[in-house]
């Protein structure tokens, strides 16, 4: 059996309150069944096939056979709580968000992070899975105030009171999942303090370790790219076009970012997040004709701006790994030529090492993006391949010829696919206006500005495409002017399912299994494949009201 192996990224799901992960699969979610209810708890898949949800608090499992559900929506999950940072002791002027293994801090000098002040404050918000069934004892020792609740029940308050120790008993049961919120507050602005540790008649007393708490992960819960607004006027005046971006890397050579658009004097601005690879330092590009600006942290890193030809400006920032940074990336075009390009490299000095496109799985789409959830808008705004089966395949196109087409994924891996599959290649994100131009009857490319030539695509490089036309028999046509090849219509598979994978790829098929620990499941094109829990971000039964799209693929226009 061929193992179909995706990205772990996730998307940010908008699950409720109710997002747990089970102990041994740290996996959880929604399910919606046919009938219109709605359950949230750790989920698990079983043969048969079927879905067991179990509820928090003291909730029994429930089962559900797959043929009675019409949407599972999972998210994953990592040990820790998340940690909120606060530059204010009430709880506002939130700086930045991390991982915390446990809760136990001092900070001597009251500074909990480089440029926070001593006077702030912190919340953590997660989930506390017991060991044992029995009665638990808290002990928390703070300076300045602390204040803690379990399943929406304070069970500690010293939010006012000077430093001190507290103690709350609690019964808690094995392997359930307790939703946690503990807020911190140092108003003193000196030294600071905030210890959380537990103890019962068979768990020794010790701070609550990482393998007992769950938080959603960071790095996983993200979609990949970055949220692109652009706008008609220099100054972000007229907001003409929102898409997720995978790169930032443009040649508008004359030619407008998007055929609602005129090809001077608009402005773009993406938002998202920076997740670097290894911990280094890192030297960050703007390449731009005219003028840009790059925040991290909501703090200036590059400023590129003013009314210049191509040229570069860089900053050197030391970055760790995994952690997901907040970014803005803003350019304006005046006139003439217009190009726009966010670019890394790791060292000290631009010279070091040759700067790269910053790559789409380093990046972070921003939690208020949201695609639509059908088939059609997801492949619509994301670069990949178009099956005749109708699955789509995120990722870049590279080498296409007579036989085959190659897609590169995550970490340059290769998926060769056989050339007589492959319904429509798409080499970048395209808006629900311009996939409206491409009609199933069609062969040919459609470039930026919206044009559709009818033609043969004969092959495809890193450099151009090659197609021919009646008229003008095999002619070239440069890559960067080019958004979308239509080879072949597509025949959609009538499958019960629909399976839409973390990375944003679709697959459709007929009947699901789980072996060993693993969806396993039939397309036309590509035969038996497997995935991993973690690696699905929904699957939609077709058969239940508002369930997948059938009979409508993958790349199609749909709702905006």
């Amino acid at each position: 059996m061929w193992t179909y192996r995706l990205p772990t990224t996730l998307r940010v799901l908008a699950l409720g309150a109710g997002i747990l992960c089970a102990a041994g699969l740290g996996l959880g979610g929604t399910v919606v069944t046919l009938d219109g209810r709605v359950l949230e708890g750790a989920l698990a898949f079983k043969e048969g096939p079927a879905i067991v949800v179990t509820p928090p608090g003291d909730g029994a499992p429930v089962s559900l056979a797959l043929a009675d559900v019409r949407e599972i929506s999972p998210v994953d999950v990592v040990e820790g709580l998340t940690g909120e940072y606060f530059a204010a002791p009430d709880l506002t002027d939130r700086r930045f968000t991390r991982i915390d293994s446990r809760i136990d801090f001092d900070w001597p000098d009251g500074i909990c992070a480089p440029d926070m002040p001593v006077k702030f404050s912190a919340r953590w918000t997660g989930y506390l899975v017991p060991r044992y069934t029995e009665e638990y004892t808290f002990h928390t020792t703070v300076d300045d105030g602390m204040r803690l609740w379990i399943d929406e029940q304070q069970v500690i308050e010293h939010w006012t009171r000077p430093l001190g120790d507290d103690t709350a008993k609690i019964a808690l049961t094995a392997g359930r999942l307790y939703r946690v919120r503990l807020e911190y507050t140092n108003s003193g602005g000196f030294r600071g303090t905030m210890r959380w540790r537990w103890s019962s008649a068979h768990q020794a007393d010790e701070p609550v370790p990482p393998a007992c708490f769950r938080t959603p992960s960071p790095e996983k819960r993200r979609a990949q790219g970055l949220k692109g607004e652009y706008f008609q006027g220099q100054n972000f005046e007229k907001r003409i076009v929102v898409r997720a971006d995978a790169q930032v890397d443009f040649d508008w050579t004359l030619k407008a970012p998007d055929p609602q658009m005129m090809r001077e004097h608009f402005s773009a601005r993406w938002t998202g997040f920076l997740i670097p690879p290894e911990t280094a330092d890192y030297t960050i590009t703007l390449r731009s004709d005219d003028g840009s600006s790059l925040w991290l942290e909501d703090k200036l890193l590059v400023d590129n701006q003013g009314n210049h030809p191509v040229q570069d400006k860089s900053a050197s920032i030391h970055l760790e790994a995994g952690r997901s940074y907040p970014l803005r990336l803003e350019y304006y075009q005046d006139m003439g030529a217009a190009q726009m390009q966010l670019l890394w490299a790791t060292g000290g000095g631009a010279a070091e090492a040759k700067p790269q496109v910053v790559p789409m799985d380093c990046l972070g789409l921003p939690a208020d993006f949201r695609r639509d959830d059908s088939a059609s808008a997801a492949a619509s705004r994301i670069a990949g391949v178009v099956l005749i089966d109708g699955s789509f395949l995120a990722g870049r196109a590279g080498m296409l010829d007579d036989k085959q087409l190659t897609l590169v994924g995550p970490g340059n891996s290769k998926l060769r696919i056989a050339r007589e599959k492959v319904a429509r290649i798409l080499l970048r994100g395209l808006s629900a206006e311009m996939a409206a131009r491409i009609k199933d009857t069609d062969q040919g490319l459609l470039n930026n500005d919206g044009e559709f030539v009818a033609c043969q695509v004969a092959s495809l490089d890193d450099h151009q495409v090659q197609a021919s036309t009646v008229a003008l028999g095999l002619e070239g046509y440069e890559l960067n002017t080019v958004a979308a090849l239509v080879m072949q219509p597509i025949k959609p598979t009538a499958g019960a399912y629909q399976i839409i994978t973390t990375d944003g790829s679709e697959h459709h098929t007929r009947e699901l299994q789980f072996k060993a620990g693993a969806l396993v499941f039939n397309t036309d094109c590509l035969g038996e494949l497997s995935l991993k829990p973690e690696q699905i971000r929904q699957i939609l039964h077709a058969a239940g009201p508002g369930g997948a799209s059938a009979g409508r693929p993958a790349g199609a226009p749909g709702p905006g």
